[in-house]
């Protein structure tokens, strides 16, 4: 039987029955917490007259009545007005003239009241025919700064309206509406006014004409899905459609997806699917079934799991145990982009990011849009063409010019030939001597940039080979080339992608790079090896049933186990993500970090034959350190290759990463390092230095090779100044811009600088001899909880926080979610197993000169993560 609607919340059930303002501030007052004098509305509001606003006649007659919330708190500086308009449609022309009126161009011209900016402006308007009244809380972003007017955004609801969609309303509501514990100071409103103003991200039945307001609509759309999705899978049985998938991901791929992970999954699949497809087809006619058509025969998994997600989703309406598809909001997706003119989309991005591939590139303000938490911890940050351009072209001028091997990226060559060339290389395990050499695998893809820019480079050599041969002309050398990918190219192609929706749009680049370079795709050709898989997690045990149930899914994880366990990778490309916050925690990648690899090189927790003796080596966990770690691990069991990554540039130089630099200059004895510097915090420069990627981090490039009998030589480039300046470098250059480099210091430091200065500095005292009890400062991890401006609001917030139930803690703290050293459950329970205490608020100076509180218990992972009492109690 169908899945029946999930019941809705008590709020979402309460948004369904109010119609009117009254019964709206009687929910703000109950629900919400706003100090309104209910009892009273009359004496709550005042009247203002559409001529006080200087509304003509024609505006007028739209309008019922308009009423000003009195200030609710001393020095309110945000204005709150309920309009009653008339029968009809939200008048987005009307509400424009009253911003107007209460937002004058200059203070002369304000008439003499009160006048505002058009951010500190919340309206609460009703509008629609009788017995079919509307209610929308509107709000005016203000871009005066980039010449715009200010664009109306609204937060809405009505009865027809489904209730998921109503559960969605009234948690937007409970988590960016809710009234603040603390509105007194201007530093408190402000924060206030920042979070409601956040809750309004939609136009209302706005134009989308631009790249910006389409990734914000379908970044809103989706969290609409992801949301109802979320219900869905708290309602379903075991038995349910959805929560099935879940659990077949879940043994099957990727072990650690959580019910919200897979419903972000789902979400960003849906939507991101749809929006390529339509971008790919551009204006026009669009069905949601287009998603699963549109996929090449180059990948069957996602063809069929892209068709088992909207059909879960309810496009097959014969299918009963399927939820309802319009419940999940993905018609709302479909809806919008068939009313968008999608040709001049494309042409906007492409006047913002000139030569950017949109369908690649405009994933990341998506992304931001959608979750910009998730897009920092998981480091989705586009690589550059030029990045990509020359790592790769320097991987294969490498493989041609110090391995010998004439068509480098392109070769067919076999380890048997190889071997015969270079005896000391040794046959790796599942090998056999006709196994291809150059196998590349991108352990980290994203939407498979660096496989793109690969099969391109790869495509142009070929022709220039056979063009050299005397095969020119289309006729002539497709044949070749449509047999030189199938049996040479996609078989020595591998990649690994985590997250479902750079994976999903990773095989349809694939597919359209593929087709642009006049390849034809037969039916018995090969699949596009990118498998999605935590590529920091080993092979596992594949669930025998899931043969049955989930044929595809079965054959993904079993040939993603396959590549793990056999793959000889001699070349290892891509941006791996950086995570300080690693989520990367399992037992195999950990041992991998603190294990000697087969070719000698020791553990990145160790530095000439012993332990770091570091008191907090975290830094060494990020997720780019690990997928370095990978790499080199491939690489040395394989005994030979070549390292291509962009990273962060945090492990040259840090103390903490000695360990990271011994070991890389064993197992890659040829090291390049380019240095792109662009880590706005520490201001390496007196300015004008900037980072090729939109982050604050440093990055550099780092291309190594491992070659039997290699002598030790390192080279190294700094590049300092504007973006474009270092992409032309790198484009121009290639690797000559490199000069030769010895490691400076006992630490091997990967960075240029003054050894005399050095010598000098190390002769002083170490700080761990003059203060023998030392430590690096506490961690929090939750400041904007932990650290507040004045004892009373620590106190307030301390209280508020114990005794909510964690969940309804973590969204109105807006906690995220739990870390592995802090839980909001840990925090909670430290809080009240000391009291909570008043006695324990303790002044912190947060930073230099910025005394602030805090409530300080000592006790590790529970209010602070690391309260470092050794140092602290002193």
């Amino acid at each position: 039987m169908a899945t029946p609607p999930p019941a809705l919340a008590p709020q979402a059930e309460q948004l369904r029955h109010i119609h009117s303002i009254p019964a709206l501030v009687n929910y703000l007052h109950l629900e919400l917490g706003w100090p309104i004098d209910v009892d009273d509305w009359e004496d709550a509001v005042f009247d203002w007259q559409p001529e006080e606003l200087n509304l003509k006649d024609e505006r007028r007659v739209a309008i019922h009545s308009i009423k000003q919330l009195r200030p609710l708190v001393s020095g309110q500086p945000w204005g709150i007005f309920f309009v009653d308009f008339d029968k009809g449609r939200l008048p987005i022309v009307v509400l424009r003239r009253v911003l107007n009126g209460l937002v004058p161009k200059s203070r002369t011209s304000s008439g003499g009241h009160q006048s505002w900016h058009a951010r500190d402006l919340l309206f609460v308007a009703s509008f629609g025919e009788s017995g079919a009244r509307e209610i929308a809380l509107a709000h005016f972003t203000d871009e005066s700064d980039l010449g715009d007017l200010p664009t109306l955004r609204v937060l809405g609801w009505d009865e027809s309206d489904t209730g998921l969609e109503l559960g969605y309303v009234a948690q937007t509501l409970k988590s960016k509406l809710r009234w603040p514990l603390h509105t007194t100071g201007a530093a408190d409103q402000a924060a206030w006014r920042k979070q409601w103003a956040s809750a309004f991200t939609l136009g209302y039945r706005q134009p989308i004409n631009d790249s910006k307001t389409l990734a914000l609509a379908l970044a809103e759309l989706a969290k609409r899905i992801r949301s109802r999705a979320n219900a869905v899978l708290a309602l379903e049985s075991p038995k349910g459609h959805l929560t099935q998938l879940h659990k077949a991901f879940k043994e099957n791929l990727i072990a650690d997806l959580t019910p919200d992970g897979f419903a972000d999954m789902f979400a960003q699949t849906i939507t991101y699917g749809l929006f390529t497809a339509h971008a790919s087809r551009g204006s026009g006619a669009l069905v949601a079934d287009d998603v699963a058509l549109m996929v090449p025969s180059t990948n069957p998994f996602l063809k069929e799991l892209l068709h088992d997600f909207l059909s879960a989703a309810g496009r097959d309406r014969k299918k009963s145990r399927r939820v309802d598809f319009d419940e999940l909001g993905i018609n709302d997706v479909v809806t919008t982009l068939r009313g968008i003119p999608m040709d001049a989309v494309l042409r906007d991005f492409s006047k913002q990011k000139p030569g950017d591939d949109p369908v690649i590139h405009f994933y990341e303000g998506f992304l931001k849009a959608y979750d910009k938490a998730m897009r920092a911890k998981r480091g989705v940050f586009y690589t550059p063409s030029p990045v990509v351009q020359f790592i790769v072209k320097s991987v294969d001028e490498i493989l041609k010019t110090e391995f010998g091997i004439e068509d480098g990226l392109a070769s067919t060559i076999t380890w048997g030939e190889m071997m015969a060339r270079q005896p000391s290389l040794s046959l790796p395990k599942h090998c056999t001597a006709q196994t291809p050499f150059v196998q590349i695998l991108d352990p980290a893809t994203g939407t498979g940039t660096f496989i793109v820019e690969i099969i391109t480079q790869i495509h142009a050599h070929m022709l220039q080979k056979w063009a050299k041969q005397g095969i020119v002309g289309k006729a002539n050398w497709q044949p070749l080339w449509v047999d030189y990918v199938k049996l040479h190219l996609l078989p020595r192609l591998y990649a690994f992608e985590l997250m479902m929706a750079p994976y999903a749009i990773a095989h349809m680049k694939i597919g359209l790079k593929l087709a642009d370079t006049d390849y034809t795709f037969p039916e018995d050709g090969p699949r596009v090896n990118v498998f999605l898989t935590n590529a920091l997690e080993p092979a596992h045990a594949i669930n025998p049933g899931l043969a049955f149930e989930a044929p595809m899914l079965a054959a993904e994880a079993a040939e993603a186990n396959r590549v793990k366990e056999q793959l000889a990778a001699t070349v290892v490309v891509g941006n791996p993500p950086y995570s300080g916050d690693s989520g990367n925690q399992g037992d195999w990648i950990t041992q991998l970090m603190r294990t000697r690899l087969p070719d000698g090189a020791d553990s990145y927790f160790r530095f000439n034959d012993a332990d770091l003796g570091e008191r907090n080596p975290k830094w060494v966990n990020n997720d780019y350190v690990k997928f370095i770690r990978l790499a080199q691990s491939r690489l040395a069991t394989v005994g030979t290759g070549v390292l291509g990554f962009i990273t962060s540039n945090s492990y040259l130089e840090s103390p903490t990463f000695r360990g990271v630099r011994q070991s890389l200059l064993h197992s890659l004895p040829h090291l390049r390092i380019v240095d792109l510097h662009g880590n706005s915090k520490r201001g390496e420069t007196a300015g004008g230095d900037e980072n090729v990627f939109e982050i604050t981090e440093g990055v550099a490039i780092v291309v190594g090779n491992l070659q039997p009998g290699l002598a030790l030589q390192v080279e190294h480039a700094d590049l300092i100044g504007p973006r474009q300046t270092k992409y032309d470098t790198l484009m121009a250059k290639g690797l000559q811009l490199l000069a030769p480099f010895a490691p400076s210091g006992e630490r091997l430091q990967l960075v240029r600088s003054d050894s005399a200065g050095v010598a000098e500095y190390e002769c002083g005292w170490p700080l761990t001899t003059i203060a023998l009890v030392n430590s690096v400062g506490i961690v929090t991890a939750r400041d904007a909880l932990c650290i507040q401006f004045t004892e009373k609001q620590a106190w307030d917030t301390v209280r508020d926080f114990a005794k909510r139930d964690a969940e309804d803690a973590r969204q109105v703290y807006a906690l995220g979610t739990d870390a592995q050293d802090w839980q909001v459950t840990l925090a909670q329970k430290d809080l009240n197993d000391s009291g909570p205490n008043k006695k324990l608020i303790q002044p912190i100076l947060y930073r230099p000169f910025d005394v602030r509180h805090s409530y300080y218990t000592g006790k590790a992972s529970g209010f602070m993560v690391r309260p470092r009492p050794e140092v602290m109690r002193h």
